[in-house]
């Protein structure tokens, strides 16, 4: 059983979606139950509190936490930290791998479109670290640029 701690964003909806179309079973946990198709659980659970993130994640060997506050700093400064310490706690007990999809809040507002500077082919990634559009002149690589073999991947 996988859960899907803070399901029914748009994030959580997508996974709900990949896990169906492969005929894996999940749990979808989230403050307000939402039945899905394809979901063999539904769990009503606060993540803030311990107890209910320990039992959202029983019995689990993989848990994706996908959860999304609102864009304000105080939420993330006082809720954020704890969601995150229950949920490692929760996943230890369980002895499960925890998959963490986390947004880009961290880089404050932006003024127009947000998108991944040089990228080439469409895929969801992660940058570890920030890049801007026009950071580099040809950004095409990213960090690949560090290991000279793995730069212009484009052309091979």
């Amino acid at each position: 059983m996988t859960p899907i701690l803070g399901s029914g964003g748009s994030i959580g909806n997508e996974l709900v979606k990949l896990l169906s179309a492969k005929n894996q079973p999940f749990r979808l946990v989230s403050r307000s139950l939402r039945p899905s198709i394809g979901a063999a659980e539904v769990l009503a659970a606060d993540l803030t509190d311990k107890e209910q993130t320990i039992r959202a994640v029983a019995g689990s060997s993989v848990v994706h936490l996908v959860i999304g506050f609102t864009y304000d700093h105080k939420v993330w400064q006082g809720t954020w930290p704890r969601v995150m310490s229950n949920t490692i706690e929760a996943c230890k007990r369980a002895s499960a791998k925890l998959i963490f999809f986390d947004d880009v809040y961290m880089y404050g507002k932006v003024s127009g479109t947000m998108t991944a500077a040089g990228q080439t082919v469409e895929h969801a990634h992660v940058h570890v670290i920030p890049r801007r559009k026009e950071d580099v002149t040809d950004p095409r690589g990213g960090i690949r640029w560090i290991i000279d073999d793995k730069a212009r991947y484009w052309n091979r």
